[in-house]
C-alpha cells in the first residue's frame, strides 16, 4: 500500500444501529479468534460499514475511500473477458470455486498492516496477514478428465487433507445428468473454419456462429442480435440481408 509521503489519514467510527453493532461485536470476536486481526494502535483509521447482502444476511466491510485517495494505484491491466473465453478452446471440464471470505484470502505485506487499521466503538483493530482483495472466484478449465482429476488432486493437496467422498452427494448425480447433455455454446477453434448464418426481418437483426467438431457435428459458438434503426428500417428487404452480413462480420 503505497502512500508515498501522505499525512496519516485518522478517522472516527461510523454511527450504526443497535443490531449493527452487536453484529459488528461477534464479527470481531470471530476475527480476533481466527488470528486474522489483532488490536492496534496508529495514525491510520478507517471506519467499518454494515452491508447487507441479496440474502439478507450481514458482511462487516472498511469504508477504505480515504486510504485509497492517497495511495498510489496499480495500473496493471484488467484481462478482457472475450480474450479470456477464446484461451478456453478445447477445454471440455469446468470448475468453479468460491474462496471462503474471499476478502480475507491475500497475504498482507508486515510495513502495510498499519494502514488496515479498522476503527469501531470496540476499539481499533489491524489485519495480522490479510487484506480485503476484490475477487473471490476461481475458474479452471481442464482439456480432458484426466487433467481435471490432476487439477482437483492439486488443489486439494496444497496445504490441508481434504476427502471429497463426492460419490454419494446428490450434486455429483446432478453433475452426471449434466454432462449428458451438448453444451449450449461451445468454445472457439481458431484452426477450424467457421460457419455464419445471418437473417433480417423488418425490424431487427440476427446472426448465429458455428463451428464443427472433429466428428462433423456442429456447435454454435455465439448468438446475436439487435433491432434496426429507423433509417435503416427503410432499406429494402436485399440491403437489410446484406446490412445483416455486414454487421455480423
Amino acid at each position: 500500500i503505497d502512500t508515498k509521503d501522505a499525512t496519516p489519514i485518522k478517522q472516527r467510527f461510523y454511527r450504526t444501529s443497535y443490531n449493527n453493532q452487536e453484529f459488528i461485536k461477534k464479527e470481531i470476536q470471530k476475527l480476533l479468534k481466527s488470528g486474522l486481526i489483532r488490536p492496534s494502535k496508529s495514525q491510520w483509521t478507517s471506519p467499518v460499514v454494515v452491508v447487507e447482502k441479496k440474502n439478507s444476511k450481514k458482511r462487516l466491510c472498511i469504508d477504505y475511500r480515504k486510504l485509497y485517495s492517497v495511495t498510489k494505484k496499480n495500473n496493471y491491466p484488467l484481462p478482457r473477458i472475450d480474450n479470456m473465453l477464446e484461451t478456453l478452446e478445447g477445454s471440455q471440464w469446468f470448475t468453479s470455486l468460491d474462496l471462503s471470505s474471499g476478502f480475507l484470502q491475500v497475504e498482507l505485506e508486515l510495513k502495510d498492516r498499519e494502514k488496515t487499521i479498522f476503527i469501531t466503538r470496540f476499539g481499533t483493530y489491524e489485519f495480522n496477514q490479510y487484506v480485503v482483495v476484490y475477487v473471490d472466484n476461481i475458474n479452471i478449465s481442464s482439456r480432458s478428465f484426466e487433467e481435471y482429476l490432476l487439477h482437483l488432486k492439486q488443489i486439494a493437496q496444497k496445504e490441508y487433507s481434504i476427502c471429497l467422498d463426492i460419490i454419494t452427494t446428490r450434486y455429483f448425480r446432478k453433475i452426471k445428468v449434466q454432462v449428458d447433455y451438448p453444451s449450449i455454446l461451445a468454445y472457439p477453434n481458431f484452426d477450424k473454419p467457421f460457419i455464419l448464418y445471418t437473417d433480417a426481418s423488418s425490424f431487427a437483426l440476427k446472426a448465429i456462429l458455428s463451428q464443427k467438431d472433429n466428428q462433423k457435428r456442429e456447435h454454435v459458438i455465439a448468438y446475436a442480435s439487435r433491432t434496426l434503426k429507423p433509417l435503416e428500417r427503410k432499406y429494402s428487404v436485399t440491403e437489410q440481408e446484406c446490412l445483416a452480413v455486414v454487421w455480423a462480420t
